[in-house]
């Protein structure tokens, strides 16, 4: 409720340079706005193991504005800055540490010890300014014998309460023979980008799985062929290259053959199907560094869009990583058959992947 508050005290000083008549009846609707939220609040309950059990716990954290700010500083210049493969674990073994001892341990103690939050259990995510940009699900001690928090809990995120609340009312999985209306969104290569050697093998890949996709790729792979086929689709996946833009964050985009597509783009399309998106694309769930508390990234557009769940990146992720990962998650999503497959399974599946990763004994940043 606070962020929307937030949202609807919009600044009308420019607005009143130019008309201020206008900017006085914006700012009456405003009030008008504002007053109707809070007195229409919804009640809050405490959710454990998806069982309501009464009020919200409060979490005390030693964690500052100023300690935050720093750990994403510190985070936001080593992905920038890609040092050697050592230096980077050591700089994100640090920033991961940190992240536990202040945020993420006394949240997990409250789970386990007071909520008896089962081993495993799912849990979100739904940060706020700085935090944003935290990797809040790779928090750790990383110490021999220690358990970091992918070891106790599925962790995913959402970018508002509404979101969460959302993805969670009225879903229905597919029962359908086939499996879900499918859409794989390929395109290797972009206008000043490397090209995406792998994207082939990723869609070899799910082909192989047998989900009878629909696949659009190379030079009919435009903005307006994608967004046409995105209106009769369940799940999508895009393995292409993707943007931030730091001044517009609706323009974010992924790389089209013709054109980009912006989350602006996404969430103007009506998307009456829509479950699960993935995107094995760079950036795809960062924010914006001037402004780290808009989630409006590319994930973020999906789920406002309709999506009920979206697999993004924090940044930018290795040709081969993606592939590995596309193939793990998709042999666990589709593990009992087409018929019984279920979006609310890619937080686990999402999770299982990227420790099989850490078995091969990649990089913290990896």
């Amino acid at each position: 409720m606070f962020h929307q508050l937030g949202n609807y005290r919009t600044p009308p000083d420019d607005l009143g340079a130019a008309n201020m008549q206008l900017a006085d009846r914006f700012r009456e609707l405003n009030s008008e706005t504002e007053q109707s939220t809070v007195s229409h609040g919804t009640e809050q309950k405490r959710v454990v193991n998806g069982e309501a059990i009464g009020e919200p716990v409060l979490v005390p954290l030693d964690a500052t504005a100023s300690a935050v700010t720093a750990l994403a500083e510190t985070l936001i210049e080593t992905t920038a800055n890609r040092p050697q493969e050592a230096e980077g674990d050591r700089m994100f073994g640090d920033v991961l540490q940190k992240i536990w001892s202040i945020m993420v341990e006394p949240t997990v103690l409250q789970l386990t010890n007071i909520l008896k939050l089962r081993k495993e259990s799912r849990i979100c995510w739904v940060p706020m300014s700085k935090a944003c940009s935290l990797p809040l699900h790779a928090a750790g001690s990383y110490m021999p014998g220690d358990k970091n928090l992918p070891d106790l809990f599925v962790s995913s995120y959402a970018p508002s309460m509404s979101t969460l609340l959302h993805a969670r009312t009225g879903y229905q999985p597919h029962r359908r023979p086939s499996g879900p209306r499918w859409l794989v969104v390929a395109q290797p290569a972009a206008e000043g980008e490397p090209v995406l050697w792998n994207v082939g093998l990723e869609v070899d890949a799910i082909r192989q799985i047998g989900m009878g996709a629909t696949v659009v790729q190379g030079e009919g792979c435009t903005r307006d062929a994608v967004l046409d086929s995105l209106k009769d689709t369940a799940w999508v996946y895009f393995t292409c290259h993707g943007h931030q833009n730091v001044t517009f964050q609706s323009h974010c985009s992924l790389l089209t053959s013709d054109a980009p597509l912006t989350v602006l783009d996404i969430l103007k399309t009506g998307l009456p199907h829509a479950e699960l998106g993935v995107l094995s694309a760079c950036h795809s769930a960062a924010g914006d560094r001037s402004t780290p508390d808009e989630s409006i990234h590319l994930a973020a557009g999906l789920l406002f869009a309709g999506f009920r769940g979206v697999v993004g990146t924090m940044w930018s992720m290795g040709d081969e990583d993606g592939l590995k990962i596309a193939q793990s998650f998709y042999k666990y999503m589709f593990r009992n058959g087409s018929e019984a497959v279920d979006c609310q399974d890619a937080a686990t599946a999402l999770s299982k992947a990227v420790k099989q990763l850490r078995v091969r004994r990649v990089s913290l940043e990896r």
